[in-house]
Protein backbone atom coordinates (compact mmCIF):
# COMPACT_ATOMS: atom_id res chain seq x y z
CA UNK A 1 0.00 0.00 0.00
CA UNK A 2 1.51 3.41 -0.77
CA UNK A 3 0.72 5.97 1.73
CA UNK A 4 -0.91 7.88 -1.27
CA UNK A 5 -3.86 5.06 -1.43
CA UNK A 6 -4.38 4.64 2.64
CA UNK A 7 -7.92 3.08 2.55
CA UNK A 8 -10.01 2.79 6.03
CA UNK A 9 -9.50 -0.69 6.07
CA UNK A 10 -6.17 -0.51 8.15
CA UNK A 11 -7.56 0.19 11.19
CA UNK A 12 -5.23 -0.54 13.49
CA UNK A 13 -2.33 1.58 11.45
CA UNK A 14 -3.87 4.58 13.01
CA UNK A 15 -2.71 3.87 16.38
CA UNK A 16 0.60 2.37 15.29
CA UNK A 17 1.25 5.55 13.76
CA UNK A 18 -0.02 8.08 16.36
CA UNK A 19 2.58 6.07 18.27
CA UNK A 20 5.36 7.24 15.88
CA UNK A 21 4.34 10.67 15.82
CA UNK A 22 4.58 10.68 19.33
CA UNK A 23 7.72 9.38 19.32
CA UNK A 24 9.30 11.34 16.53
CA UNK A 25 8.22 14.50 18.98
CA UNK A 26 9.90 12.86 21.39
CA UNK A 27 13.29 12.57 19.59
CA UNK A 28 12.78 16.08 18.24
CA UNK A 29 12.42 17.19 21.83
CA UNK A 30 15.97 16.52 22.61
CA UNK A 31 17.12 18.47 19.20
CA UNK A 32 20.27 21.02 20.27
CA UNK A 33 19.76 24.92 20.07
CA UNK A 34 19.02 26.37 16.88
CA UNK A 35 16.32 27.42 14.24
CA UNK A 36 13.99 24.70 13.75
CA UNK A 37 14.46 23.64 10.20
CA UNK A 38 13.99 25.29 6.64
CA UNK A 39 11.23 26.61 4.86
CA UNK A 40 8.84 24.71 3.41
CA UNK A 41 5.27 23.71 2.42
CA UNK A 42 2.93 23.91 5.67
CA UNK A 43 2.44 20.16 7.24
CA UNK A 44 -0.61 18.30 8.09
CA UNK A 45 -1.40 17.25 11.31
CA UNK A 46 0.08 14.03 11.73
CA UNK A 47 0.38 13.11 8.05
CA UNK A 48 3.08 16.25 7.57
CA UNK A 49 3.65 16.33 3.64
CA UNK A 50 2.68 13.47 2.43
CA UNK A 51 -0.32 14.92 0.41
CA UNK A 52 1.73 17.75 -1.31
CA UNK A 53 4.35 15.46 -2.10
CA UNK A 54 4.45 14.79 -5.88
CA UNK A 55 3.32 11.87 -7.37
CA UNK A 56 5.33 12.70 -10.70
CA UNK A 57 6.56 15.58 -12.71
CA UNK A 58 9.20 15.97 -9.44
CA UNK A 59 11.03 19.01 -11.51
CA UNK A 60 8.16 21.25 -12.38
CA UNK A 61 6.69 20.63 -8.54
CA UNK A 62 10.21 21.27 -7.20
CA UNK A 63 10.97 23.86 -9.36
CA UNK A 64 7.90 25.73 -7.90
CA UNK A 65 8.78 25.16 -4.08
CA UNK A 66 12.16 26.96 -5.27
CA UNK A 67 10.76 30.00 -6.33
CA UNK A 68 8.64 30.14 -3.26
CA UNK A 69 10.27 28.75 -0.14
CA UNK A 70 14.54 29.17 -1.78
CA UNK A 71 17.06 27.58 -2.54
CA UNK A 72 17.12 24.80 0.46
CA UNK A 73 13.20 23.28 0.56
CA UNK A 74 12.51 21.09 4.24
CA UNK A 75 9.68 18.50 3.74
CA UNK A 76 8.36 16.77 6.93
CA UNK A 77 7.41 13.26 6.58
CA UNK A 78 6.10 10.74 9.71
CA UNK A 79 9.57 9.64 11.25
CA UNK A 80 12.27 11.88 9.17
CA UNK A 81 12.80 14.77 7.24
CA UNK A 82 13.29 15.74 3.33
CA UNK A 83 15.55 18.77 2.35
CA UNK A 84 15.35 19.35 -1.43
CA UNK A 85 18.28 21.82 -2.56
CA UNK A 86 18.40 23.66 -5.71
CA UNK A 87 22.05 25.24 -5.68
CA UNK A 88 24.88 23.16 -6.89
CA UNK A 89 27.45 24.50 -4.34
CA UNK A 90 24.99 23.09 -1.44
CA UNK A 91 24.88 20.02 -2.91
CA UNK A 92 29.01 20.16 -3.61
CA UNK A 93 29.21 21.16 0.35
CA UNK A 94 26.62 17.89 1.98
CA UNK A 95 26.98 15.17 -0.50
CA UNK A 96 30.96 16.01 -1.26
CA UNK A 97 32.34 17.64 1.34
CA UNK A 98 30.61 16.10 4.69
CA UNK A 99 30.42 12.78 2.64
CA UNK A 100 31.16 10.83 5.95
CA UNK A 101 27.47 12.27 6.70
CA UNK A 102 25.53 12.49 4.29
CA UNK A 103 26.86 9.03 1.89
CA UNK A 104 23.82 6.74 3.07
CA UNK A 105 20.77 5.55 1.69
CA UNK A 106 17.50 6.39 3.41
CA UNK A 107 16.23 2.42 5.03
CA UNK A 108 13.43 1.93 2.27
CA UNK A 109 12.07 -1.73 3.83
CA UNK A 110 10.13 -1.78 0.65
CA UNK A 111 12.95 -1.81 -1.78
CA UNK A 112 16.21 -3.57 0.96
CA UNK A 113 13.71 -5.98 2.69
CA UNK A 114 10.51 -7.24 0.80
CA UNK A 115 12.81 -6.61 -2.94
CA UNK A 116 15.57 -7.86 -1.42
CA UNK A 117 17.73 -5.34 -2.84
CA UNK A 118 19.78 -4.03 0.14
CA UNK A 119 22.99 -5.86 -1.89
CA UNK A 120 23.17 -3.74 -4.71
CA UNK A 121 25.48 -0.58 -4.97
CA UNK A 122 22.50 1.75 -5.88
CA UNK A 123 21.00 0.64 -2.04
CA UNK A 124 23.84 -0.22 0.46
CA UNK A 125 25.43 1.61 3.01
CA UNK A 126 28.83 2.86 2.80
CA UNK A 127 30.37 -0.22 4.51
CA UNK A 128 33.17 -2.82 3.60
CA UNK A 129 30.89 -4.48 0.71
CA UNK A 130 29.97 -0.89 -0.73
CA UNK A 131 33.96 0.09 -0.89
CA UNK A 132 34.50 -3.57 -2.31
CA UNK A 133 32.20 -3.19 -4.91
CA UNK A 134 33.64 0.35 -6.02
CA UNK A 135 36.72 -0.95 -6.06
CA UNK A 136 35.48 -3.89 -8.92
CA UNK A 137 34.20 -1.09 -10.67
CA UNK A 138 37.47 1.18 -10.63
CA UNK A 139 38.98 -1.90 -11.89
CA UNK A 140 36.50 -3.06 -14.16
CA UNK A 141 35.16 0.33 -15.76
CA UNK A 142 37.77 2.77 -14.44
CA UNK A 143 39.03 5.45 -16.70
CA UNK A 144 41.85 3.52 -17.06
CA UNK A 145 40.07 0.17 -17.85
CA UNK A 146 37.20 1.22 -19.80
CA UNK A 147 39.19 1.92 -23.36
CA UNK A 148 39.24 -2.07 -23.58
CA UNK A 149 35.84 -1.87 -24.50
CA UNK A 150 35.94 0.55 -27.20
CA UNK A 151 36.11 -2.08 -29.92
CA UNK A 152 33.01 -3.38 -28.89
CA UNK A 153 30.93 -0.39 -28.53
CA UNK A 154 32.26 0.81 -31.82
CA UNK A 155 30.80 -2.82 -33.75
CA UNK A 156 27.81 -1.80 -31.69
CA UNK A 157 27.50 1.36 -33.13
CA UNK A 158 27.60 0.72 -36.57
CA UNK A 159 24.94 -2.27 -35.98
CA UNK A 160 22.63 0.43 -34.41
CA UNK A 161 23.38 2.47 -37.56
CA UNK A 162 21.90 -0.20 -40.23
CA UNK A 163 18.90 -0.61 -38.06
CA UNK A 164 18.40 2.58 -38.39
CA UNK A 165 18.46 2.96 -42.20
CA UNK A 166 14.88 4.55 -43.27
CA UNK A 167 13.87 4.42 -39.42
CA UNK A 168 10.92 6.63 -38.75
CA UNK A 169 9.43 6.93 -35.54
CA UNK A 170 10.18 6.85 -31.65
CA UNK A 171 14.07 5.17 -31.35
CA UNK A 172 14.55 4.37 -27.59
CA UNK A 173 13.81 0.73 -28.12
CA UNK A 174 16.53 -0.03 -30.84
CA UNK A 175 18.93 2.38 -28.19
CA UNK A 176 17.94 0.27 -25.72
CA UNK A 177 18.70 -2.88 -26.79
CA UNK A 178 21.64 -2.17 -28.59
CA UNK A 179 22.97 -0.48 -25.29
CA UNK A 180 21.80 -3.24 -23.34
CA UNK A 181 24.03 -5.94 -25.95
CA UNK A 182 27.19 -3.88 -25.22
CA UNK A 183 26.43 -4.17 -21.04
CA UNK A 184 25.62 -7.77 -21.32
CA UNK A 185 28.57 -8.72 -23.48
CA UNK A 186 31.00 -7.09 -21.22
CA UNK A 187 29.86 -8.01 -18.18
CA UNK A 188 29.03 -11.71 -19.02
CA UNK A 189 30.29 -12.42 -22.79
CA UNK A 190 28.95 -12.54 -26.34
CA UNK A 191 27.96 -16.48 -25.75
CA UNK A 192 25.91 -15.91 -22.89
CA UNK A 193 24.66 -12.87 -24.62
CA UNK A 194 23.08 -15.00 -27.59
CA UNK A 195 21.67 -17.87 -25.12
CA UNK A 196 20.25 -14.80 -22.54
CA UNK A 197 20.67 -11.88 -23.54
CA UNK A 198 16.99 -10.72 -24.44
CA UNK A 199 15.21 -12.71 -21.62
CA UNK A 200 18.18 -10.59 -19.03
CA UNK A 201 17.80 -7.11 -20.52
CA UNK A 202 13.81 -7.70 -20.44
CA UNK A 203 14.13 -8.65 -16.85
CA UNK A 204 16.56 -5.81 -16.09
CA UNK A 205 14.53 -3.24 -17.55
CA UNK A 206 11.55 -4.54 -15.35
CA UNK A 207 13.76 -3.74 -12.45
CA UNK A 208 14.62 -0.58 -13.49
CA UNK A 209 11.01 0.18 -13.91
CA UNK A 210 9.93 -1.42 -10.49
CA UNK A 211 12.57 0.65 -8.63
CA UNK A 212 11.49 3.70 -10.25
CA UNK A 213 7.57 3.18 -9.42
CA UNK A 214 8.92 2.50 -5.96
CA UNK A 215 11.36 5.47 -5.53
CA UNK A 216 8.58 7.81 -6.87
CA UNK A 217 5.84 6.81 -4.25
CA UNK A 218 5.71 6.94 -0.49
CA UNK A 219 5.02 3.41 1.29
CA UNK A 220 3.39 2.82 4.52
CA UNK A 221 5.69 -0.02 4.92
CA UNK A 222 8.44 2.45 5.07
CA UNK A 223 6.70 4.84 8.10
CA UNK A 224 5.15 2.03 9.97
CA UNK A 225 7.05 -0.94 9.76
CA UNK A 226 5.35 -3.53 11.70
CA UNK A 227 2.67 -3.32 8.68
CA UNK A 228 5.42 -5.94 6.96
CA UNK A 229 3.66 -8.20 9.32
CA UNK A 230 0.20 -7.86 7.88
CA UNK A 231 -1.07 -11.03 6.04
CA UNK A 232 -0.41 -9.96 2.18
CA UNK A 233 -4.67 -10.52 1.46
CA UNK A 234 -5.13 -7.55 4.22
CA UNK A 235 -7.79 -5.41 2.22
CA UNK A 236 -5.40 -2.45 0.49
CA UNK A 237 -2.04 -3.89 0.68
CA UNK A 238 -0.14 -3.65 -2.30
CA UNK A 239 3.70 -3.40 -1.35
CA UNK A 240 3.61 -7.42 -0.17
CA UNK A 241 2.64 -8.01 -4.04
CA UNK A 242 5.53 -4.96 -5.25
CA UNK A 243 7.91 -6.55 -2.87
CA UNK A 244 7.50 -10.33 -3.89
CA UNK A 245 7.51 -9.28 -7.89
CA UNK A 246 10.94 -7.61 -6.95
CA UNK A 247 12.52 -10.34 -4.93
CA UNK A 248 11.91 -12.55 -7.59
CA UNK A 249 13.64 -10.21 -10.35
CA UNK A 250 16.84 -9.30 -8.50
CA UNK A 251 17.33 -12.76 -7.54
CA UNK A 252 17.72 -13.63 -10.97
CA UNK A 253 19.48 -10.59 -11.71
CA UNK A 254 22.46 -11.55 -9.35
CA UNK A 255 22.36 -15.16 -9.60
CA UNK A 256 21.34 -16.29 -13.25
CA UNK A 257 23.94 -15.12 -15.71
CA UNK A 258 26.75 -15.24 -13.07
CA UNK A 259 26.51 -18.99 -12.44
CA UNK A 260 26.29 -19.99 -16.22
CA UNK A 261 29.15 -18.08 -16.85
CA UNK A 262 31.01 -19.26 -13.97
CA UNK A 263 29.73 -22.93 -15.02
CA UNK A 264 31.27 -22.57 -18.22
CA UNK A 265 33.67 -21.14 -16.70
CA UNK A 266 34.41 -24.65 -14.86
CA UNK A 267 33.55 -26.52 -18.30
CA UNK A 268 36.39 -24.70 -19.94
CA UNK A 269 34.04 -22.83 -22.15
CA UNK A 270 33.81 -19.44 -21.17
CA UNK A 271 34.38 -16.67 -23.77
CA UNK A 272 36.15 -13.19 -22.58
CA UNK A 273 33.71 -11.18 -20.04
CA UNK A 274 34.06 -9.38 -17.24
CA UNK A 275 33.63 -12.57 -15.04
CA UNK A 276 35.87 -14.76 -16.99
CA UNK A 277 38.76 -12.20 -16.74
CA UNK A 278 38.42 -11.53 -12.98
CA UNK A 279 36.91 -14.44 -11.39
CA UNK A 280 40.16 -15.79 -10.33
CA UNK A 281 41.75 -12.13 -9.26
CA UNK A 282 42.75 -12.68 -5.89
CA UNK A 283 42.30 -8.86 -5.07
CA UNK A 284 38.30 -9.20 -6.09
CA UNK A 285 36.24 -11.72 -4.07
CA UNK A 286 33.87 -13.89 -6.37
CA UNK A 287 30.67 -12.01 -4.27
CA UNK A 288 31.33 -8.75 -4.94
CA UNK A 289 32.36 -9.44 -8.45
CA UNK A 290 28.99 -11.31 -9.06
CA UNK A 291 27.30 -8.13 -7.06
CA UNK A 292 29.15 -5.71 -8.92
CA UNK A 293 28.72 -7.26 -12.10
CA UNK A 294 24.82 -7.57 -11.64
CA UNK A 295 24.39 -4.05 -10.97
CA UNK A 296 26.64 -2.73 -14.40
CA UNK A 297 22.90 -2.99 -16.27
CA UNK A 298 21.72 -0.48 -13.75
CA UNK A 299 24.64 1.91 -14.33
CA UNK A 300 24.85 2.77 -17.67
CA UNK A 301 22.05 1.61 -19.74
CA UNK A 302 18.76 3.44 -18.61
CA UNK A 303 21.02 6.94 -18.75
CA UNK A 304 22.87 6.00 -21.83
CA UNK A 305 19.92 5.41 -23.77
CA UNK A 306 17.83 8.08 -22.07
CA UNK A 307 20.98 10.54 -22.32
CA UNK A 308 20.98 9.38 -26.21
CA UNK A 309 17.50 9.71 -26.63
CA UNK A 310 17.45 13.22 -25.23
CA UNK A 311 20.57 14.10 -28.08
CA UNK A 312 18.41 13.08 -30.71
CA UNK A 313 15.59 14.76 -29.24
CA UNK A 314 17.62 18.10 -29.61
CA UNK A 315 19.26 17.73 -32.77
CA UNK A 316 15.63 17.20 -34.70
CA UNK A 317 14.67 20.65 -32.64
CA UNK A 318 18.20 22.28 -33.63
CA UNK A 319 19.09 21.14 -37.20
CA UNK A 320 21.83 24.05 -37.11
CA UNK A 321 23.37 22.68 -34.76
CA UNK A 322 22.98 19.45 -36.56
CA UNK A 323 24.50 20.09 -39.11
CA UNK A 324 27.47 22.09 -37.45
CA UNK A 325 28.25 18.72 -35.66
CA UNK A 326 27.97 16.89 -39.12
CA UNK A 327 30.42 19.18 -40.76
CA UNK A 328 32.86 18.79 -37.69
CA UNK A 329 32.43 14.99 -38.03
CA UNK A 330 32.91 14.80 -41.86
CA UNK A 331 36.62 17.45 -41.17
CA UNK A 332 37.49 14.98 -38.15
CA UNK A 333 36.95 11.43 -39.12
CA UNK A 334 36.08 11.59 -43.53
CA UNK A 335 32.45 12.00 -45.05
CA UNK A 336 31.29 8.46 -45.14
CA UNK A 337 33.76 6.79 -42.55
CA UNK A 338 32.34 4.73 -39.00
CA UNK A 339 33.89 6.94 -36.14
CA UNK A 340 35.63 5.50 -33.36
CA UNK A 341 36.93 6.95 -30.09
CA UNK A 342 39.98 7.42 -31.00
CA UNK A 343 38.62 9.74 -33.92
CA UNK A 344 36.16 11.90 -32.55
CA UNK A 345 38.55 12.88 -29.76
CA UNK A 346 39.76 16.34 -31.38
CA UNK A 347 35.57 16.77 -32.03
CA UNK A 348 35.03 19.45 -29.61
CA UNK A 349 31.90 20.73 -30.99
CA UNK A 350 30.13 17.21 -30.79
CA UNK A 351 31.72 17.11 -26.69
CA UNK A 352 30.29 20.32 -26.36
CA UNK A 353 26.72 19.62 -28.08
CA UNK A 354 26.37 16.45 -26.43
CA UNK A 355 27.31 18.17 -22.73
CA UNK A 356 24.99 20.81 -23.62
CA UNK A 357 22.28 17.98 -24.73
CA UNK A 358 23.05 16.46 -21.11
CA UNK A 359 22.71 19.80 -19.40
CA UNK A 360 19.26 20.91 -20.73
CA UNK A 361 17.62 17.28 -20.39
CA UNK A 362 20.05 15.16 -17.89
CA UNK A 363 18.51 11.75 -17.82
CA UNK A 364 17.21 11.91 -14.23
CA UNK A 365 15.53 14.77 -12.99
CA UNK A 366 16.64 14.15 -9.31
CA UNK A 367 19.54 12.79 -7.37
CA UNK A 368 18.96 9.14 -5.70
CA UNK A 369 18.31 10.18 -2.44
CA UNK A 370 20.94 10.39 0.07
CA UNK A 371 20.59 10.45 4.35
CA UNK A 372 22.24 11.54 6.84
CA UNK A 373 24.12 8.72 8.89
CA UNK A 374 25.05 11.36 12.15
CA UNK A 375 23.30 15.13 13.05
CA UNK A 376 25.02 18.13 11.10
CA UNK A 377 24.83 21.71 11.65
CA UNK A 378 24.51 23.98 8.28
CA UNK A 379 23.53 27.08 7.42
CA UNK A 380 22.62 27.68 11.30
CA UNK A 381 20.20 25.03 11.05
CA UNK A 382 20.47 21.58 13.22
CA UNK A 383 20.02 18.76 11.05
CA UNK A 384 19.07 15.13 12.80
CA UNK A 385 20.43 12.23 11.68
CA UNK A 386 18.26 10.42 9.72
CA UNK A 387 17.47 13.43 7.36
CA UNK A 388 17.28 12.73 3.57
CA UNK A 389 18.66 14.97 1.01
CA UNK A 390 17.00 15.11 -2.85
CA UNK A 391 19.33 17.22 -5.36
CA UNK A 392 17.24 19.02 -7.73
CA UNK A 393 19.87 18.14 -10.79
CA UNK A 394 17.06 19.15 -13.35
CA UNK A 395 16.89 22.72 -11.87
CA UNK A 396 20.72 22.91 -10.79
CA UNK A 397 21.84 22.34 -14.45
CA UNK A 398 19.41 25.67 -15.69
CA UNK A 399 20.02 27.78 -12.93
CA UNK A 400 21.08 31.27 -13.98
CA UNK A 401 23.80 32.00 -11.98
CA UNK A 402 26.02 29.30 -13.27
CA UNK A 403 24.80 29.14 -16.30
CA UNK A 404 24.04 32.96 -17.43
CA UNK A 405 20.30 34.43 -18.26
CA UNK A 406 20.41 32.48 -22.04
CA UNK A 407 20.31 29.05 -19.32
CA UNK A 408 17.41 27.96 -21.45
CA UNK A 409 18.67 28.25 -24.51
CA UNK A 410 20.55 25.26 -26.50
CA UNK A 411 23.59 26.49 -26.83
CA UNK A 412 26.50 24.08 -27.53
CA UNK A 413 29.06 27.22 -27.76
CA UNK A 414 28.91 27.75 -24.32
CA UNK A 415 31.42 25.18 -23.53
CA UNK A 416 33.70 26.22 -25.88
CA UNK A 417 36.28 28.98 -24.80
CA UNK A 418 36.67 30.75 -28.24
CA UNK A 419 32.89 31.78 -28.26
CA UNK A 420 32.35 32.09 -24.02
CA UNK A 421 35.21 33.21 -21.79
CA UNK A 422 33.90 31.39 -18.88
CA UNK A 423 34.02 28.39 -20.46
CA UNK A 424 36.78 26.40 -18.49
CA UNK A 425 34.68 27.77 -15.39
CA UNK A 426 31.65 26.01 -16.01
CA UNK A 427 30.57 22.86 -13.48
CA UNK A 428 30.78 19.72 -14.88
CA UNK A 429 27.73 18.21 -16.46
CA UNK A 430 28.18 14.73 -16.67
CA UNK A 431 29.22 14.72 -13.23
CA UNK A 432 26.11 16.10 -11.52
CA UNK A 433 24.29 13.87 -13.82
CA UNK A 434 25.75 10.92 -12.47
CA UNK A 435 25.54 11.89 -8.88
CA UNK A 436 27.66 13.61 -6.39
CA UNK A 437 29.96 12.15 -3.58
CA UNK A 438 31.11 8.41 -2.59
CA UNK A 439 27.83 7.61 -4.28
CA UNK A 440 28.64 9.38 -7.86
CA UNK A 441 27.62 6.41 -10.50
CA UNK A 442 30.49 3.89 -10.81
CA UNK A 443 29.59 3.31 -13.98
CA UNK A 444 29.35 6.40 -15.50
CA UNK A 445 32.99 5.92 -18.07
CA UNK A 446 31.54 3.58 -19.62
CA UNK A 447 27.94 5.25 -20.20
CA UNK A 448 30.18 8.71 -21.39
CA UNK A 449 32.27 6.78 -23.73
CA UNK A 450 28.88 4.93 -25.31
CA UNK A 451 27.13 7.83 -25.74
CA UNK A 452 29.44 9.99 -27.53
CA UNK A 453 30.29 6.99 -30.26
CA UNK A 454 26.54 6.71 -30.48
CA UNK A 455 25.99 9.89 -31.40
CA UNK A 456 28.73 10.23 -33.28
CA UNK A 457 28.08 7.34 -35.42
CA UNK A 458 24.17 7.89 -35.91
CA UNK A 459 25.20 11.80 -37.13
CA UNK A 460 28.00 10.61 -39.41
CA UNK A 461 25.12 7.95 -41.20
CA UNK A 462 22.40 10.24 -41.27
CA UNK A 463 20.03 13.44 -40.87
CA UNK A 464 17.72 13.36 -38.09
CA UNK A 465 14.42 15.11 -39.16
CA UNK A 466 10.82 14.98 -39.01
CA UNK A 467 8.94 11.96 -40.41
CA UNK A 468 7.05 12.50 -44.35
CA UNK A 469 8.86 16.01 -44.82
CA UNK A 470 6.75 17.65 -41.56
CA UNK A 471 7.48 20.32 -40.37
CA UNK A 472 9.86 20.69 -36.74
CA UNK A 473 7.11 20.10 -34.05
CA UNK A 474 6.76 23.34 -31.91
CA UNK A 475 6.45 21.20 -28.57
CA UNK A 476 7.25 17.32 -27.35
CA UNK A 477 5.29 15.58 -24.35
CA UNK A 478 8.11 14.53 -21.82
CA UNK A 479 7.89 11.88 -19.26
CA UNK A 480 6.06 12.38 -15.70
CA UNK A 481 8.66 10.59 -14.05
CA UNK A 482 12.54 10.36 -12.30
CA UNK A 483 13.28 9.81 -15.78
CA UNK A 484 13.64 12.97 -18.62
CA UNK A 485 12.99 11.89 -21.98
CA UNK A 486 10.53 12.77 -24.79
CA UNK A 487 7.33 10.84 -24.81
CA UNK A 488 7.07 9.14 -28.27
CA UNK A 489 9.67 10.88 -29.87
CA UNK A 490 9.02 10.58 -33.60
CA UNK A 491 11.97 11.39 -35.80
CA UNK A 492 13.45 9.97 -39.37
CA UNK A 493 16.94 9.07 -40.04
CA UNK A 494 17.56 9.75 -43.42
CA UNK A 495 20.62 8.75 -44.96
CA UNK A 496 23.02 11.45 -45.69
CA UNK A 497 23.37 12.19 -49.50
Amino acid sequence: MSVFDIKPAIAGGIAIFTASVVALHLRKSNRKPGPETFPGPKPDFLLGNIRQFPRSHWKDVFKAWKDEYGDVVHLGMPGTSILILNRWEDAEELLAKRANIWSGRPPNRLVNELMDFNWSILQIQPSHPFYEMRKVFRKVLGPNAVGDYDRLIEGASQELVKDLASFSGDPLALLQDSIGKVIVTISYGEDLWRKQGKQLVQTNMDGIDLVAHVFAGVWLVNFIPITRFLPSWFPGLTFPTVGKRGRDIFQKIRYSPFGAVKDAIDRGEADFSVISKYIEDPEISQEFLRDATAMMYFAAVDTTSTGLINFIYHMLMFPDVQKKVQKELDDVIGRGNAPNMASIQTAKYLKATWQESLRLLPPVATSVPHFSQSEDHWKGVYIPKGTLILSNISWMLRDPRLWGEDSTDFKPERFLPEFNPRANELKDVESSVFGFGRRICPGRYLAERNGIVYAAAILSAYDIVPPSGGPIPTSVEFTPGQFLRPLNLNVHFAPRK
